[in-house]
């Protein structure tokens, strides 16, 4: 992120600086790092110090960083967090570069890679809880098979997954599961048991419904462009308006449908 950084201070690129900012600090660093550092807080004095160390670290150069575009929110903030007791105000310290940064800093590019997999396991699982309206409930049954490394990866991240995505975490035992709503990722497969997460006949009862909404909806809007006078008539950003419409709620429709199906 400092090397992006970097590179918008040299071509006075203010824009992406801003959302390179925000974006790292709002998902890479608060919504996954210190979501999964949580745990270790409360565990081993050393790995706890270590998780400290590292917020320290990035929360000190994302002020440095955002400094020059939000100097009073930062100032108050270096002052607010403690770090005035080294350097006094923000504006007189050195930034570390990209290049001292990773000169000083040995990266596991191993671990960096399970972690990536490990992202797209958890947003892979809160998007199928998402599908059947269980994004909200922590304790929605998820079946996976894995196969080689990909097993002990999860097995030794079990704990965190299941904190992070909100389900109980179970290996398949045996054939893969058929019926069941699933979802593929870098480290296997993910099954959504919702025999145990929700009642499924009321579910059916009310996709049944929504589906019947939105074929009415889609029915109107097919009438609606198939209509010539419309067409020709209207001016051309509210057909291309209606021809949107139609086609997202198509696509809400067919995704209602294929979920109705799954149950």
């Amino acid at each position: 992120m400092t090397a992006e950084i970097e590179k918008c201070f040299g071509h006075y690129e203010i824009a992406p600086l801003t959302h390179l900012i925000y974006a790292f600090f709002w998902g890479d660093f608060c919504d996954w790092y210190v979501e999964a550092s949580k745990g270790k807080l409360r565990g081993d004095e050393a790995l706890r110090d270590n998780c400290l160390a590292i917020q320290d670290l990035v929360i000190r150069q994302v002020l440095q960083l955002a400094n020059p575009v939000i100097p009073h929110i930062t100032e108050e903030l270096w002052k607010g967090l403690g770090y005035d007791a080294s350097v006094a105000y923000i504006q007189n310290t050195k930034l570390t570069s990209a290049a001292d940064l990773e000169a000083a800093l040995s990266a596991d590019t191993s671990a960096a890679a399970r972690v990536v997999s490990l992202q797209e396991l958890i947003t892979q699982a809160r998007a199928l809880k998402s599908q059947y309206n269980l994004a909200n409930k922590r304790d929605v049954a998820v079946l996976y098979a894995a196969e080689g490394d990909a097993i002990k990866v999860i097995a030794d991240n079990a704990s965190l997954v299941q904190t992070l995505a909100g389900i109980v975490l179970t290996a398949v035992d045996g054939a893969q599961p058929d019926g069941l709503p699933a979802a593929v990722t870098p480290l296997g497969t993910l099954y959504l048991d919702l025999s145990s997460s929700i009642d499924v006949e009321a579910e059916k009862a009310r996709l049944s419904k929504e589906l019947g909404k939105l074929n009415q909806l889609v029915a109107a809007g097919e009438g609606k462009l198939k209509n010539s006078k419309f067409v020709d008539s209207a001016p051309a950003k509210i057909v291309e308006g209606a021809r949107k419409q139609l086609a997202e709620t198509t696509e809400k429709r067919d995704e209602t449908k294929r979920i109705l199906a799954s149950l």
